[in-house]
């Protein structure tokens, strides 16, 4: 019986613990649709304000064309560098904005800087381990082709015998075929 009960705490528990989560759930839901109701009720009230502004825009439209034009001309600077308005930017760009692209191009330049320093390392003990192991390989397999040769030619009589006896053969074989056709 004692474990029966325990069973039954732990459901209790796990009953309770799913109702929580279903009432916190809920709650967040109803939260959302208050929120999304200011909202629509925020955006209707700006839409009015925005026609009414719009509606006392197009009387001064009509005075304000002649200044526009004038007001374009103020605002050309022929003397402007490209480096003025690349900080002219920074008051355009927020500063949230601004801390993000730093750190995003900070990031891509340490990636970089490394995978170069990287790649770099990976060459250079690949050449060294190749110079170390292969030069040695290399003048070991040249010495080995000298002493043959110079074996070769220091005992030529050995060199004939191992001739002479593939010529035996070539002549055993053609003795055995000239009897056998005639």
């Amino acid at each position: 019986m004692v474990k029966l009960t325990e069973v039954e705490e732990a459901e209790a528990a796990t009953v309770e613990a799913i109702v929580n989560a279903v009432e916190e759930v809920e709650a967040e839901a109803q939260a959302e649709a208050q929120a999304e109701a200011e909202t629509e009720e925020a955006i209707k009230a700006v839409e009015k304000e925005f026609a009414a502004a719009e509606e006392e825009d197009d009387d001064e439209d009509e005075e304000d064309d002649e200044d526009d034009e004038d007001d374009f001309e103020d605002d050309f600077d022929e003397d402007e560098t490209i480096y003025e308005r690349i900080v002219a930017l920074k008051d355009i760009i927020p500063a949230g904005q601004r801390k993000s692209l730093y750190n995003t191009v900070s990031s891509i330049q340490s990636l970089a800087t490394t995978g170069v320093f990287t790649t770099g390392s990976l060459i250079w003990y690949g050449a060294t381990t190749a110079l170390f192991l292969g030069v040695p390989l290399a003048l070991s397999i040249v010495g080995e082709t000298q002493l043959i040769e110079l074996e070769k030619q220091m005992n030529p009589a050995a060199a004939a015998a191992a001739g002479g006896v593939a010529g035996q053969d070539e002549l055993l074989t053609v003795a055995n075929e000239t009897p056998a056709t005639a």
